[in-house]
């Protein structure tokens, strides 16, 4: 409660789609921001296979709840890359062995709003099932 609401459609990183019980897919939010990568898994071969998603963004976010694009990665070192993909598997598997969460790994963790006409559509289903089972 009381938490800002943060619009991360232009964030850039690495995202996974879930279906109810598994990852079915990992991809790049590179070229394209993560909101365009998500719509178009909307309306590719995915659509309809994954419920939910989780991103690591590389942007981080200021005070006021906005991205901050403007950053500079002038050393990065293999050691670098290692210790961020090492953080990202290990927080994206929950491996039951790893006691850490990665090495470099300062994030943050964001609770997804679900859209209003999505819960709409969510509440209208549920009433026409429940209309179902009773006639």
């Amino acid at each position: 409660m009381g938490a800002s609401a943060v619009n991360f459609k232009e964030q850039t990183g690495i995202y996974l789609l879930h279906d109810g019980r598994e990852t079915i897919y990992v991809g790049q939010a590179i070229e394209q921001p993560l909101g365009k990568r998500l719509k178009y898994h909307t309306m590719d071969r995915l659509s309809g296979r994954w419920d939910r998603f989780s991103w690591f963004g590389f942007y981080p976010i200021n005070d006021k709840g906005k991205l901050i694009t403007d950053i500079k990665l002038d050393n990065v070192t293999f050691q670098n890359l290692g210790d961020l993909l090492e953080a990202i598997l290990i927080e994206s598997m929950e491996p039951r062995q790893n006691r850490k969460q990665g090495n470099l790994f300062a994030g943050l963790e964001f609770l997804q709003q679900e859209a209003p006409e999505i819960q709409k559509i969510k509440k209208q289903n549920l009433i026409k099932e429940l209309m179902e089972k009773t006639l």
